[in-house]
């Protein structure tokens, strides 16, 4: 009885290793083959992050389970496997992205007149130990920044209001867009701030104000994701006349590669953004 318990996990020590093995080696091979060594040494540092490394263990589950002839769950294990190749493999959140920015089609500030005032959705800053700084979605204020200071902007408008968390009170991120634009070099006086700790929250604000800029050419920056739901937003407020400028593209142009076929966390990052605003959509916010 012991003998069989030493040769089963002897058995188990060189079929987990050999499994992982032949998960990676498709990769691997198109790697090489087609991009060589470096191509070669970036799938093989891709497959060594979290995500990557527990679809390798899931998949080498499959195989040995295959292997065995244990397949009771073999067939939940395939559906996992599958749901989870699709949602964090390049393909799929990708055509999603596209999906959502491709859906408004965003103003060239560069093609007409200057607008009188620009609307930036809070979002994008983060608070360092020292500074404000932007963040993932940090385009939005960088762009409104170059726009104001390239002359095709005459007046900045942030929002955004903290939620309540808990510890000590966050600032606010029209705070923060503030000082990173006061920073740029643009004065106090060409920027408003309004309240809002969502999207809707921060139209109405945009709303309120608009009696004091009849007949002005407003737009409204967001992230290029987001820009649909802002626009609607917009429209059921009776905000028909803003003009739409997108920013944070996260739409793929360089095509598919070998490496996107590799799980990775942008990849669920980007479903993530989409699945934001699918559920925004739905309750109608």
């Amino acid at each position: 009885m012991l003998l069989n318990d030493q040769k089963h996990n002897r058995r188990n020590w060189v079929a987990w290793p050999l499994a992982l093995l032949i998960s990676a080696t498709p990769l691997l091979g198109a790697s090489g083959l087609l991009l060589g060594r470096q191509g070669l040494e970036k799938t093989l540092t891709q497959l060594t992050f979290p995500v990557a490394i527990f679809w390798l263990i899931l998949t080498s589950c499959i195989l040995l389970s295959w292997w065995t002839g244990k397949s009771r769950n073999l067939s939940w294990a395939i559906l996992l496997w599958l749901g989870f190749t699709l949602c964090s493999t390049a393909p799929f959140p990708n055509w999603c992205i596209d999906q959502l920015e491709s859906q408004v089609h965003a103003f060239d500030p560069q093609s007409g007149p200057p607008l009188d005032y620009l609307m930036v959705l809070g979002g994008g800053t983060g608070i360092g130990p020292r500074r404000a700084e932007l963040s993932a979605a940090g385009d939005r204020v960088y762009y409104a920044a170059q726009l104001f200071l390239q002359g095709r902007a005459k007046h900045l408008i942030t929002s955004g209001t903290s939620t309540v968390a808990l510890g000590p009170p966050a600032p606010d991120p029209s705070q923060l867009t503030m000082e990173l634009w006061s920073g740029l070099g643009i004065p106090a006086h060409a920027i408003t701030s309004l309240p809002g700790s969502n999207t809707y929250q921060e139209i109405e604000s945009l709303k309120g104000l608009m009696p004091q800029l009849k007949g002005k050419r407003i737009g409204l920056l967001t992230s290029a994701a987001h820009l649909p739901r802002a626009m609607r937003l917009a429209d059921q407020a009776g905000l028909t006349e803003l003009i739409p400028l997108a920013a944070n593209h996260r739409r793929n142009t360089r095509g598919l590669q070998v490496t996107s076929f590799i799980p990775s966390s942008s990849n669920l990052e980007k479903l993530s953004i989409c699945q934001h605003e699918w559920m925004g959509w739905l309750v109608g916010r």
